[in-house]
């Protein structure tokens, strides 16, 4: 299949026509309402691309990486179901379990939709980018009647209940808009476009103290550095990671920044589970490493064939009096000392579908990074860039489900989940991109 893209100019080209509005809608929503809303309407959308395009229900079914995902939903259910009674679960966390996992299904058969319908990538891009900075620029605006307490913040975790928590969406728009003369070429007002959107994600990205977004930043960064003729490239990142510390430095008050430092400094301890947990400040100060210690000493409890396979969909790990830590509202599934879910998605995989389900989900991302690194080796130019991408968000989701859970549970990794979905499928895989330049000379002139 060849797709060709005819390169216009940037006074015949139309601005909204660079976006496709279901992704941007979605991505404008997510942050404002619920995890069941948003899984509700995704779940309406992707109904409406199977009924409207019969093939893409096949093109669904071919994707090795869904058909993982849906073995994932399998295991847990019957597991579950077998240890309904002897464990005493709920129909409540059973079926809250069952949705996590059918949430990525879900956004990334959405994806794959968008792939077999042909939908310009570029568009999917642009949207992403729209949608960064017009979130990105909302949570700064609410922040500046709060400038003052924010100055006079003594912590990162106090700057960030006003400045708030960061967006993974943001993270993602940055190195897009960094190198987005491998993907797009469109001039003016695009470029103009471009600058103004690198500038309001930088900001937010900066003023949100971020670890998540912070490591997958410099992940995806990574993973587009090393490869080969980007020389240029590499000091233009390298001079903006320069003036973004300089910024950091200079506009943070130093309390803050110390602060900050010190928090990456320990992150290493707070995930770790060998602390002294008799110490209550021991564990407040290292939460998600207690959660992991109270799952794996679950674990050990289990009978053999429990070891293996966990004890299914609506088994709730038990962390004590503190359980309260986990959210303040008690809105997240807190019961009795008990919570459904950990921040270590692999520890909640071993309560939940043991050992194998561990390793199953350890081969689901290595899979993911191996098809990357094949494809990206294979491909040149645009595609050698969509496949690099594709490793960056691979690689971040296998670090990150040590810290926020991974891909069963969390809504706001739509955007990684979307580029997964839309680069494994075998429709992407056949089409060989085509650029019809109106200019060849001016190909790369106007470039960010």
């Amino acid at each position: 299949m060849i797709l060709i893209v005819k390169k216009k100019s940037h006074e015949q080209a139309n601005f909204l026509n660079r976006f496709y509005f279901p992704v941007l809608f979605f991505i404008l929503i997510q942050p404002y309402i619920s995890n069941v809303m948003f899984f509700f309407l995704s779940t309406l959308d992707l109904l409406f691309h199977l009924l409207t395009h019969k093939k893409n229900l096949f093109q669904i079914i071919r994707n090795s990486y869904i058909q993982f995902l849906f073995c994932f939903l399998l295991f847990g259910t019957i597991i579950g179901v077998i240890n309904f009674y002897s464990n005493n679960i709920s129909i409540r966390d059973f079926f809250r379990d069952f949705y996590y996992h059918l949430s990525p299904i879900i956004l990334i058969s959405l994806a794959c939709c968008y792939a077999k319908e042909k939908i310009d990538i570029n568009r999917i891009f642009y949207s992403i980018i729209l949608g960064a900075t017009i979130l990105s620029s909302i949570y700064i605006f609410s922040a500046l009647p709060s400038l003052s307490l924010l100055l006079s913040s003594s912590s990162a975790n106090a700057w960030r209940l006003i400045s708030g928590n960061g967006l993974i969406i943001s993270t993602i728009a940055i190195p897009l808009l960094l190198f987005s003369s491998k993907w797009d070429n469109q001039k003016k007002p695009f470029l103009g476009f471009k600058w103004l959107a690198l500038l309001i994600c930088s900001a937010y990205f900066m003023i949100s103290l971020s670890r998540t977004n912070l490591i997958i930043m410099i992940i995806v960064l990574i993973c587009f550095l090393f490869s080969k003729k980007n020389h240029i490239l590499i000091i233009k990142c390298l001079f903006a990671f320069l003036l973004f510390i300089i910024a950091f430095l200079l506009i943070l008050p130093r309390a803050v920044t110390t602060n900050y430092i010190q928090k990456i400094l320990a992150s290493l301890t707070e995930i770790s589970p060998l602390n002294n947990w008799a110490n209550q400040s021991t564990i407040q100060s290292n939460w998600r490493g207690y959660e992991t210690y109270c799952a794996i000493q679950e674990w050990k409890g289990y009978d053999f064939v429990s070891k293996i396979i966990g004890k299914g969909f609506g088994k709730r790990i038990f962390v004590g009096d503190l359980s309260v830590l986990v959210d303040e509202n008690s809105n997240k599934g807190v019961e009795a000392g008990t919570i459904p879910v950990l921040h270590n998605g692999y520890s909640t995989m071993l309560v939940k579908l043991g050992i194998l389900g561990v390793l199953l989900y350890l081969a689901y991302y290595l899979k993911l990074i191996k098809f990357s690194i094949s494809m990206a080796k294979k491909s040149k130019n645009i595609n050698a860039f969509y496949y690099r991408l594709l490793l960056g968000v691979s690689l971040s989701l296998t670090i990150m489900t040590v810290f926020v859970t991974g891909l069963f549970k969390e809504n706001s990794f739509y955007p990684l989940l979307l580029i997964i979905g839309i680069f494994s499928s075998k429709s992407f895989q056949k089409k060989k991109i085509v650029i019809l330049p109106t200019r060849p000379l001016r190909l790369l002139s106007g470039h960010l």
